[in-house]
């Protein structure tokens, strides 16, 4: 028995090397990983499915590293690697592998490099980081290619390059043809440019948008190509781009050929767990209008898709996407996860309509449009703020208008100049305190003046956090509930502008106490309340990630107040110009960020939430851009292994507030939010508590793994919006791993409730080498948020008893 397994077991392992070529061993690092001596190696791809990188590893028999039309497309390979020193890109390359992601070549030996040899349609990025490419006019292409078909990251020779060539350019003879089916259509388009001996494996030089291959006829000579189409069909509509593949300078132009096409409509083939997309196609599209009728109930609702903007039905969110051909629409299909869950099943049918085209009709299980509704373990008592919106919100807008303006009389007559007097008077008797205390010990003398530097730099508004004034409650109240550090005006000096919050400007500053360039100073131009309920709140936080405060003072009627000086700046720039280039393939400064690093990162942010979430205080502005790194300078170090140590607070509470005697905070007013970083509770109905700032902490994470791109980029906030009500969230990069993705998704559970917390996340195994001090999760505690609740009411009370 014994030896019967021994031999089945080595069948096994040989057969799997024979399905590779004798040039050709898997790595010991990864079973997914190839490395191979030549490109012939890999004549036999059928058998290689499995891989998803491979390493070649000699250039020098120019004649064998060669792709061929013998070989078949390699899906699964996404990375390949020249490690010798290539004389020119292989043929046909991105040809055997159509989803190829990164094409490293870290011992490029190549002096010429063609368009040709580096053109493929999904956006690879090429790098010629280490070629030694001149910058002559053969080359201007690489300047002048943007991100059109490839990403390349450029030799070092074109880091200053300036070049003045002759004229090219691609010219068609009509750019919009319309004709009717059983036409015959011929187009002409010429070019000026010079020529290059390369192979293109018979590229035709018409392709439609829509299609792989077509069936007309091309006459091709160095100067202009012409295409014959006869006898047109509806097939034919489109939008033609045409390439001139044996040119110098990568040359397309664009031509659209209209011919009438009937209506058709039909939902494609959903992938993974994304949401449906309904395709639309037909010419002309004139006032397209979607109706759905839910059979269930017979509701009916219609909506007029003429532009971009999303579409609220009651169960379903439409958006439109962009797909650059005039022939064709495409929507995506949300459900709205936010009305009864009755809505949310049963046959639906999809009526679009278009003027001259008539109506082509569909049906679909709502539930298969998405996840199918959690259901719910008690039923939840109804909204009566539902049923007749409108009658109660006008009864209640105009209560409220009435008593607006009483308040807003009685306010200007009276309590404007009372608070203004008592709060000059509490800083009066405040400031002579210090004074008296700091003539008594010698260390501050009467008439010293704040000297307030010219500013050099300039300043950059502060993205995405401003929210308009959420409610007026009492400053006197929230003054009285701590005691604030008054540091006096002559220990302070002022230098650079290093930012600009809502409120006003922050500086560089030095503290006598602390020394030179020791404190972030953020000035109020007027008393404003929102900025005091920020002091007094960050003045009752101590925690090694969360920014202190040490105190505040005033100067010509404004208000400053002292911070600690974090001299990194802000996460997201800091991650930004640590995020690895050119494949790494060569030293950058500062060194790019290590996984471990990013880990770190993450589990500083994680110590200042959990830390929050204690002292009953909910942030509701959790990001990158709301984070600051502390450390010494690492533009000298020459790896992630030298950089020095760093710290990551978390900082800006101007949205955070004490949760007081309520599980969360209902925001009454609002202007511009962070929807990117707000769950759906939040969204609809303004809800804020723990469980929304651990949301903002998944996308945070997805921030920090991807190095501060924006999430959601180039997607519109009435889309975001959408997404987010319909269940959906930041999707996954190459950049992230898959565990630390799922530990993302712990995050966005769609019930708060479900939500993991930060404790829990402190003992995810992921963070098992960066945690040292393990976290016991213990129940809140309740009765001290009420205990602190109800002793902040009754100071309250008896100061304004007082005034």
């Amino acid at each position: 028995m014994i030896l019967r397994n021994c031999v089945v077991l080595l069948i096994v392992i040989c057969s799997r090397q024979l399905q590779i070529e004798a040039g050709c061993v898997v790595s010991d690092y990864s079973d997914d990983y190839l490395i191979c001596d030549y490109v012939y190696d890999l004549l036999t791809p059928h058998n290689l499915s499995y891989v998803r990188e491979i390493r070649i590893k000699e250039c020098s028999d120019n004649n064998t590293n060669n792709f061929n039309s013998s070989y078949d497309p390699m899906y699964s390979v996404k990375e390949i690697t020249f490690a010798c020193p290539v004389v020119r890109i292989p043929q046909l390359t991105f040809y055997v592998f159509p989803q190829l992601h990164n094409v490293n070549l870290p011992k490029c030996n190549m002096s010429r490099v063609y368009w040709q040899s580096v053109y493929n349609t999904n956006s690879a990025l090429v790098d010629l980081g280490k070629c030694p490419v001149p910058c002559t006019c053969e080359h201007e292409w690489l300047l002048n290619l943007g991100h059109e078909f490839t990403y390349v990251l450029l030799p070092p020779g074109f880091r200053r390059c300036e070049l003045n060539c002759r004229n090219y350019r691609i010219r068609a003879d009509n750019y919009l043809i319309k004709a009717r089916e059983g036409d015959d259509v011929s187009i002409t388009v010429t070019v000026e440019d010079d020529y290059v001996p390369i192979i293109t494996n018979s590229k035709q030089y018409f392709e439609w948008r829509h299609l792989h291959h077509h069936r007309h006829k091309e006459h091709i000579t160095n100067d202009t190509f012409v295409i014959n189409i006869k006898n047109i069909t509806e097939n034919d509509v489109g939008s033609i781009d045409v390439i001139c593949w044996h040119c110098v300078h990568f040359l397309r132009t664009t031509v659209e050929l209209h011919v009438d096409r009937s209506l058709n409509i039909s939902f494609l083939e959903k992938l993974n767990h994304d949401t449906d997309h309904l395709m639309v196609q037909g010419w002309p599209l004139n006032n397209l209008t979607l109706t759905l009728t839910h059979v269930p109930t017979n509701r009916t609702e219609t909506r007029v898709m003429l532009d971009s903007s999303v579409k609220f039905f009651k169960c379903l969110i439409v958006s439109p996407e962009s797909i650059g051909q005039f022939h064709k629409r495409l929507f995506k299909i949300y459900l709205n996860m936010n009305v009864e869950e009755d809505l949310l099943t049963g046959l639906t049918i999809f009526d679009v309509c278009a003027d001259g085209k008539g109506c082509q009709s569909i049906e679909r299980e709502l539930w298969l449009l998405g996840p199918p509704p959690k259901p719910r373990t008690s039923p939840a008592p109804p909204l009566p703020i539902i049923r007749n919106y409108w009658k109660y919100l006008m009864i209640f807008l105009g209560i409220l208008l009435f008593l607006a303006i009483i308040a807003c009389v009685f306010l200007c007559c009276c309590s404007r100049s009372r608070l203004a007097r008592f709060v000059r008077g509490e800083f009066a008797r405040i400031r002579h305190i210090v004074n008296r205390r700091g003539n008594a010990n010698g260390e501050v003398q009467e008439g010293e003046e704040l000297q307030v530097e010219q500013a050099r730099k300039p300043s950059d508004a502060t993205e995405e956090t401003f929210l308009q004034k959420m409610e007026q409650s009492s400053l006197i109240s929230d003054y009285t509930d701590t005691v604030v550090e008054i540091i006096a005006c002559g220990q302070i000096k002022i230098h650079d502008v290093i930012g600009r919050g809502e409120f006003g400007r922050v500086y560089l500053g030095s503290w006598d106490k602390l020394g030179e360039n020791s404190i972030a100073i953020k000035t109020v131009s007027s008393f404003n309340e929102e900025i005091v309920k920020e002091a007094v709140l960050m003045s009752r936080l101590n925690h090694p990630n969360i920014v202190r405060l040490y105190g505040m003072t005033e100067q010509d009627k404004n208000l400053l107040l002292v911070f600690e000086y974090m001299n990194h700046g802000d996460l997201r720039r800091y991650l930004r110009e640590r995020k690895p280039i050119s494949g790494g393939s060569y030293a950058q400064f500062p060194p790019a960020l290590n996984h471990r690093e990013l880990k770190k990162i993450i589990v500083d942010i994680i110590n200042g939430l959990g830390y929050l979430g204690k002292q009953q205080v909910v942030h509701r502005d959790i990001a990158t851009r709301n984070c600051l790194v502390s450390g010494q300078s690492d533009l000298r170090a020459t790896s992630a292994a030298s950089r020095p140590p760093t710290i990551v607070k978390i900082s800006d509470f101007g949205l955070s507030r004490r949760l007081q005697g309520s599980d969360y905070y209902r925001m009454e007013g609002r202007s511009l939010l962070p929807v990117r970083w707000m769950p759906a509770e939040s969204i609809v109905g303004n809800k804020f508590t723990h469980h929304s700032d651990i949301w903002a902490l998944g996308v945070t994470i997805w921030e920090i793994f991807n190095f501060g791109i924006l999430p959601y980029a180039g997607v519109s906030d009435e889309v975001i919006i959408a997404k987010i009500i319909a269940g959906l969230h930041p999707e996954k990069t190459d950049l992230c791993p898959e565990a630390m993705y799922k530990l993302m998704e712990k995050c966005w559970k769609s019930e708060p409730e479900e939500r993991v917390s930060a404790d829990e996340l402190l003992l995810d195994p992921e963070f098992e080498d960066i945690v040292l001090c393990k976290p016991i999760i213990q129940k809140p505690q309740i009765c001290a948020a009420e205990n602190l609740s109800n002793t902040i009411g009754e100071e309250k009370s008896a100061l304004l008893e007082a005034i």
